[in-house]
């Protein structure tokens, strides 16, 4: 009898933990398939220098009062923000949390300083690996990361934020972009969010690479020509043909604009042809007549 209950409460803890949502440590050592298709070629990022504690506000004047909005973020690793000393026990988000937004009202008359209106943890230590999702930017130049975070006051709460590589090696700022219907929007500059190799430096593309991005954009360029010559020709015919139609009332090849060029161009064409071919066959004779009448100098 006791064996029976240990077995099935040994079932029940197992289906427990077999139902809970896979929750991992947010990696900083990244992996990614190439925004351009690179097939069998992944991306590392490795986004360890951008550990540590980082913060940006954003302030909205409300006369006669200042609203700012404050985040403190922590991206790596699965420990969470640190207790903020300058706010009171009752202004911090839950231990655990990686970004927390804290919402502030300021107005210069009152003596007891800022008066804190939310504390809304974003991103904690313990949200599911599938509300995490990352990809690479175009040309793979940084990353996307964007986190469904927990409710708050009814609402769900999300991160995206845009981590942008730049070559500026002063560049390193976390930007706050917006706060609106629960989105909390940042933007990252900096070197660090560039593409490493494996072993750590720089990712630099190959001759290859570099010779398929230019084709790439050599071909966009001449597809671009060509649409824009189609839609040319197109506009022009329709057009031509509707105002031959409506003012002199023409049928059949006098709908044609200019129709005594596009009748005559085949045969203009045909000689056009002719012409280089009958220069290109003159000029191979005349070169083995001069080459057959040399003669030794002795």
């Amino acid at each position: 009898m006791l064996t029976d209950r240990l077995r099935s409460q040994f079932i029940s803890v197992l289906l427990v933990l077999l139902l809970l949502p896979a929750v991992l440590a947010f990696d900083c050592r990244l992996d990614l398939p190439s925004s351009n298709g690179k097939k069998g070629k992944d991306v590392h990022f490795d986004l360890g220098p951008l550990d540590g504690e980082h913060s940006a506000s954003k302030t909205t004047q409300t006369p006669p009062t200042t609203n700012e909005a404050k985040v403190r973020l922590r991206l790596c690793g699965d420990e969470g923000l640190k207790r903020d000393t300058e706010m009171a026990d009752e202004d911090q988000c839950p231990d655990g949390t990686k970004v927390c937004l804290t919402l502030l009202n300021h107005k210069s008359s009152a003596s007891e300083g800022a008066r804190v209106t939310a504390v809304i943890p974003i991103w904690s230590t313990g949200t599911a690996e599938d509300d995490i999702k990352v990809s690479t930017r175009e040309n793979d130049q940084g990353l996307d990361i964007s986190v469904n975070g927990a409710e708050y006051a009814g609402g769900q709460q999300r991160l995206k934020l845009h981590l942008v590589c730049s070559s500026d090696s002063d560049d390193n700022k976390l930007a706050f972009d917006s706060y609106s219907d629960g989105t909390l929007t940042m933007t990252w500059s900096t070197p660090d969010a560039c593409p490493k190799a494996a072993d750590g430096s720089e990712d630099i593309p190959t001759p290859e690479e570099k010779a398929a991005s230019s084709g790439s954009g050599v071909g966009k360029f001449f597809k671009f020509v060509f649409w824009m010559l189609f839609s040319g020709l197109f506009f022009y015919f329709v057009i031509g043909m509707y105002y031959n139609y409506t003012t002199y009332g023409s049928r059949g090849l006098d709908l044609l604009p200019h129709k005594d060029f596009w009748v005559d161009l085949p045969t203009m064409m045909s000689d056009l042809f002719s012409h280089i071919a009958s220069n290109v066959r003159g000029g191979s004779s005349s070169g083995t007549s001069r080459r057959s009448g040399y003669t030794s100098l002795g």
